[in-house]
C-alpha cells in the first residue's frame, strides 16, 4: 500500500495555517479589547477599596437597650385583733402578718413595741381598769424589709364592767403598819421598774393559759375590786386571789424566765415571770420559793407555795398578770374572753 505524503502535508499544513489563524485573531482581541478594558475598569476603581472595620467601631454608634428587671412590690401586710370590744380590764392581742422587720403600737396616748413571735409580729395591748369607755384609735405603723413604711388604723370599743367593793376596815391584818404610804411607794417603784422592760424575745407559749393552782380554787377576791383600807384611800386589786391552804404548791402559768423572786412590804413573797413582750405573771403571799431569780420555767412548772406573808388576813394566793406596765385581769387569760 501506497501513501500520498505530498497530499497530506498539504492538508496538515492547512490546518496549521487555520490554527495559528484562530489564535492570532484570539490574541488580537485579548490585546485590543479585554486588556484596555480591565485597565480602564482599574483606573476608574483606583479610588476603591474594601476595609474591615473593626467591631469597636460598630459599638459606638449602635444604640444600646438597657433591661432593668422591675422589682415585685411587697403585697401589704396583715392585721388581726382578738376582739374589736373589749371590757376594762381586759387584754387585747394585736398581730401584723407579712414581710416587716419591726413595728409600733399606739394607744390612749401610750406606745409599745411589735414583738417578733412565731408566725408575726405582735403585742398586747392592756385595758385598764379605769380607761375611758367608748370607741378608740389604735394606730399601728410598721417597717417592710426593704425599709418602706406602712400605717393603719383599727378602732375597738371599750366597754365599761361593774366592779366589787370592799371594806377593809373592821378586818385583822398580821402585818398592820404594812398599810403604811412609805412602804407601798418604795414597793411600786420596785415593781414600776421590773415590769417597764419589754423583752423582744417571745417566751410564752400559744393557747390558753394555766391557773396556778392544780385544782378549782375558791376566788376570794376578783381583779378591779374597790378596797378602803381605812386611811380615807379607796385602792382597786390588782390580782386575782385564791384560797389555799399554806404550803398548797404553785405553778407557772406560761412559759418564761423568773425576774424577780424576793420578799417585798405588801405582797410577801413574791415571784414575777417575764413572758416576752411586755408581758408578765406574778405570784405574791408565798411561804417559800421553789423556783429563783434567773430560772427558765415552762408552764406548769413549780415556783413556790401558798402562805400568807406580806399584807394579808390568812393563806391564799395572789395571782397577778402585767401587761406594759398595767394590771390586767388574769382571769381573761384562761377563759377565752380576751379573743385568745
Amino acid at each position: 500500500m501506497f501513501y500520498n505524503f505530498s497530499r497530506v502535508t498539504k492538508k496538515r499544513t492547512e490546518a496549521l495555517v487555520f490554527t495559528f489563524g484562530i489564535t492570532s485573531f484570539g490574541l488580537c482581541i485579548l490585546v485590543l479589547v479585554v486588556l484596555p478594558t480591565f485597565a480602564c475598569s482599574s483606573e476608574r476603581n483606583k479610588d476603591f477599596s474594601i476595609e474591615y472595620v473593626s467591631k469597636s467601631v460598630y459599638e459606638d454608634i449602635t444604640p444600646v437597650v438597657q433591661l432593668t428587671a422591675t422589682p415585685t412590690p411587697l403585697p401589704d401586710p396583715e392585721f388581726f385583733i382578738s376582739k374589736s370590744a373589749i371590757t376594762q380590764g381586759g387584754t387585747l392581742l394585736l398581730s401584723v402578718a407579712g414581710s416587716i422587720i419591726q413595728g409600733s403600737v399606739t394607744f390612749l396616748g401610750f406606745d409599745m413595741q411589735l414583738t417578733r413571735g412565731d408566725r408575726s409580729y405582735y403585742t398586747f395591748i392592756p385595758i385598764s381598769r379605769i380607761a375611758e369607755v367608748g370607741m378608740h384609735k389604735i394606730s399601728i405603723s410598721v417597717t417592710y424589709s426593704d425599709d418602706s413604711e406602712f400605717k393603719r388604723e383599727m378602732f375597738v370599743e371599750i366597754i365599761p364592767r361593774e366592779w366589787t367593793f370592799y371594806d377593809f376596815t373592821g378586818d385583822s391584818f398580821e402585818n398592820p403598819t404594812l398599810l403604811s404610804s412609805a412602804q407601798r411607794e418604795d414597793e411600786d417603784l420596785i415593781l414600776k421598774d421590773t415590769f417597764s422592760v419589754s423583752n423582744p424575745v417571745k417566751l410564752w407559749r400559744d393557747g390558753p393559759w394555766l391557773k396556778p393552782l392544780h385544782f378549782n380554787a375558791r376566788i376570794t377576791s376578783e381583779f378591779g375590786e374597790e378596797r378602803d383600807y381605812g386611811d380615807n384611800l379607796i385602792r382597786y386589786h390588782e390580782g386575782v386571789d385564791f384560797s389555799a391552804d399554806e404550803g398548797t404548791p404553785v405553778y407557772a402559768s406560761n412559759s418564761g424566765v423568773v425576774v424577780l423572786a424576793t420578799q417585798l412590804s405588801l405582797r410577801g413573797n413574791y415571784i414575777a415571770i417575764d413572758h416576752g413582750g411586755g408581758l408578765y405573771s406574778a405570784y405574791g403571799h408565798l411561804s417559800a420559793f421553789a423556783a429563783g431569780e434567773g430560772q427558765m420555767v415552762e408552764a406548769g412548772d413549780l415556783i413556790g407555795y401558798v402562805g400568807s406573808s406580806g399584807l394579808s388576813t390568812g393563806a391564799h394566793l395572789h395571782w397577778e398578770i402585767i401587761v406594759h406596765g398595767t394590771p390586767v385581769d388574769a382571769l381573761r387569760f384562761t377563759n377565752g374572753l380576751n379573743g385568745f
